[in-house]
Parts: structure tokens; sequence; C-alpha cells
């Protein structure tokens, strides 16, 4: 709904949260060990994400429902979990960055609608979308967060890199998208929106900022009292 009456305050407002972890993740990468491999890492990333809103030439009401859009939703569906083992990542910033967010929610509102007026039809067709979604799910939850872990694990410091990429090419991304997806709307808002923008972006931040400074205090002192117990 929000997005329906206040897109650009809301959408400031999810980049807002990317923009709060973005400290975080720049911390953690080794700069004094960095190599041309993780700069070119870092730029394919930021090509990457930037460049598939621009590629995808279809709005809300413009998406060809057949057989490669439901390929489409079942990586999507698998790009969502795998993204979530990344500290500071979400599913759904995800979906927002590749232009799928809007067109999942406002589909599960619809089929909500079609079943109260027993309008059977279009909900068997919203329903195909959402189970290709949650086989993409599975499989992203069962092969993809693994390749993901163990690139962590082997590969830090690139990893990072390519998380810090892809934290700074979001936003420009998620911007891509919205508009395309609202038909070019997106900065054709009212003045006055603009500065609840302003307000809606700094509050995601804050609350991102310090959610995840909370998050990792709590983090170390559970570890800490790991060490503490085993060395009783």
């Amino acid at each position: 709904k929000l997005l329906e009456v206040a897109l650009l305050p809301t959408i400031l407002f999810f980049i807002g949260l990317i923009f709060g972890t973005m400290p975080s993740s720049c911390s953690k990468v080794n700069f004094k060990a960095f190599k041309p491999s993780y700069f070119a890492t870092f730029l394919l990333t930021v090509v990457v994400v930037v460049g598939m809103p621009l590629l995808n030439e279809n709005s809300l009401g413009e998406i060809n429902f057949d057989i490669w859009f439901l390929l489409m939703i079942m990586f999507m569906g698998a790009l969502s979990a795998s993204a979530m083992v990344l500290p500071g990542v979400s599913g759904s910033m995800i979906l927002m960055v590749f232009g799928y967010y809007t067109y999942i929610i406002t589909s599960i509102k619809d089929g909500v609608h079609y079943l109260i007026d027993l309008n059977f039809a279009p909900v068997l067709k919203i329903l195909l979308m959402l189970l290709v979604f949650l086989a993409g799910v599975v499989i992203g939850v069962i092969i993809v967060s693994k390749l993901v872990r163990r690139l962590y694990t082997k590969h830090t410091n690139l990893f990072q890199v390519l998380v810090v990429g892809l934290f700074l090419a979001s936003p420009v991304a998620m911007l891509i998208a919205s508009n395309k997806e609202y038909g070019g709307t997106l900065f054709a808002a009212q003045w006055w929106m603009y500065l609840i923008g302003v307000v809606t972006l700094t509050l995601g931040t804050l609350m991102s900022y310090y959610g995840d400074k909370i998050s990792r205090s709590l983090l170390k002192e559970d570890n800490e009292n790991e060490v503490s117990e085993v060395s009783e």
C-alpha cells in the first residue's frame, strides 16, 4: 500500500536500510591485502547489478507470463533465499533491485481478491507463479546458500568486496527498477514527497545502522560467553 501512495519515500526508506549496513560491510574488507582481482570483482558486481534493471524492458503491467518468465521467477526465488546468508542483505531487497518485488506482492494481493470474488482462473495462474518461486527458494536454501557460505569461508576478503559492490550498486538499481515498474513516475512526485523521502531515508539508515550495531554486539557477547563456558 505504501508503494502506491508514497512511492518515492518508501523506496528511499529501503535504500536507507542499505546505507545503514555499509559501514559494517566496508570495515570487513582488508584493504592492505587488496588485489587487482578484487577491483575487477567489485566493478563486475556494480555493472551486473545496475545493468539488470536497465536491460529489463518490462514494466509492472507488461510482463509476459511464459516459460522464460517462470524460469526468471525461479531464479529470483533462489537468489533471494541465498542472499539471506549475506550480512545486511534481504530477499526483499534483491527482488526490488531486479524489479520483481512489486509484481510478486501485487500478484498475492490480487489473488486474494480473486478468491473473494470466486474468480478461480487467474488464481491458478498466480498460484503457479508462487509455486515456481517457492521451488526457487528451496533450491536457493539447499544449494546456492551452501555455495555462498563456501565462497565466504575460502575467499573471505574477495567475498566482502563483492558485498560492498552489491551495496553500492543496489540503491541505483533499485531506483531504476522502481521507476520502470511504475511507468517512469518515481521522480514525478510532488516537492513535499521529496522532503518526506529525506526523512524516510534518514530513518531507514539510522534503523539499519543501529540495528546492525546491536546485532553484532549481541553476537560478540554470545561468542564470548561460549568461549568462557568452554574454558571453564
